[in-house]
């Protein structure tokens, strides 16, 4: 459903419009009376008529053509006051307009179908209870952070007196982020997306060109294997089809990824540069990690852990089942439950691993 109304001065076309000319209080003004645009004119998303027009398209291809969900472009784009004089409500309202629309849709479209998916650009918590899923934009700057080390000297933006983020830190982030969202909130992580590209000089818009094919990779096992959902740019893994077919086979093999839960702070491991997290499943756990140094580290894994509820007279084998890195110097530990205290395993810089701890 497109309902961008062009703006002549931005985008040269035939500037007459059925809607501005039929409802022109569908539109926001500006103080001087002129129609509000920013790169098309603004449409006033808490104006009724305008949310039912919306919802009544939406409508009409759920019910004729089947459409099961529905991706939605900035619904908080205009937040901005609406000046027009003649509105029944406060200036401001139009600024938010978009929660109450999509608050409306959701009730009205769950009608015809309730298993409509509704995925937005917004991952703040006001667009989270009508969103069944949201962009993961609020996280792109810990890529980048994770990674300043390893980008093209002249694409550093650098503040020099604020402090980057470690995968440690990143890792809190990730643990305090889910703590403020509504419980249940699901985010669409990516590494490439069609954002990504805005304000890139020709050869760095890709994750793969800014960070090299190393960095692209640590970074897209990493996005993979968290939880919540994935989405894959066309052509952002060019180069790297193999590896990218290879996580997600294994994302979607793997029983404790697939049906267990993701605990952002579990295991505590020895490197602030590895960001790892713990996938709990029913005979076990699985910790996706990756080397986000310059240098190759020697990582302890603690597993004692009252988390990790081992049985103590069960016995358990630990093993990468990704790159099949030793353990201990082993290709394998194995140790009674009772026994499992720590595993040693050696990164190299960028360099990914899926430990998988499992009752034998």
């Amino acid at each position: 459903i497109c309902l961008r109304v062009s703006n002549l001065q931005a985008y040269p076309c035939n500037n007459a419009s059925k809607l501005r000319a039929e409802h022109p209080d569908w539109f926001m003004k500006q103080e001087d009376g002129s129609t509000a645009s920013i790169y098309t004119w603004a449409f006033d998303l808490e104006n009724p008529e305008l949310q039912t027009y919306i919802i009544d398209a939406m409508k009409f291809y759920v019910a004729r053509l089947k459409v099961d969900g529905f991706r939605v472009d900035a619904p908080n784009w205009n937040d901005f006051p609406n000046w027009n004089p003649d509105l029944q409500y406060r200036p401001s309202y139009s600024e938010t307009g978009g929660i109450r629309l999509f608050d409306r849709a959701r009730a009205e479209l769950h009608k015809l179908n309730a298993d409509i998916m509704l995925y937005t650009e917004p991952s703040d918590p006001a667009y989270r209870r009508m969103f069944d899923v949201n962009y993961a934009y609020g996280e792109l700057w810990l890529y980048d952070d994770l990674l300043s080390w390893h980008r093209a000297p002249y694409r550093m933006f650098d503040n020099p007196t604020l402090k980057r983020a470690d995968a440690r830190s990143a890792r809190i982030w990730f643990q305090d982020l889910r703590a403020a969202n509504p419980l249940g909130a699901k985010t669409i992580h990516q590494v490439d997306s069609h954002d990504s590209f805005w304000a890139r000089t020709p050869g760095m818009e890709f994750r793969r060109e800014q960070f090299g094919p190393d960095g692209y990779r640590a970074l897209f096992f990493t996005v993979a294997m968290l939880d919540s959902g994935l989405m894959q740019y066309p052509t952002a893994e060019q180069g790297n089809e193999d590896f990218v077919k290879r996580v997600l086979s294994l994302r979607s093999s793997t029983a404790e990824i697939v049906n267990g839960r993701c605990y952002y702070l579990l295991p505590e491991v020895s490197s602030d540069s590895v960001f790892a997290v713990g996938w709990k499943g029913p005979s076990g756990w699985v910790f996706p990690m990756t080397n986000f140094s310059e240098e190759t580290v020697k990582v302890l894994i603690r597993l004692k852990n009252s988390e990790f509820d081992w049985k103590p007279n069960a016995r358990y084998e630990a093993v990468d089942i990704f790159n099949h890195l030793q353990l201990n110097g082993k290709s394998e530990v194995v140790a009674m439950g009772a026994d499992l205290d720590q595993v040693e395993i050696e990164l190299k810089p960028l360099q990914s691993a899926l430990l998988a701890v499992r009752q034998k």
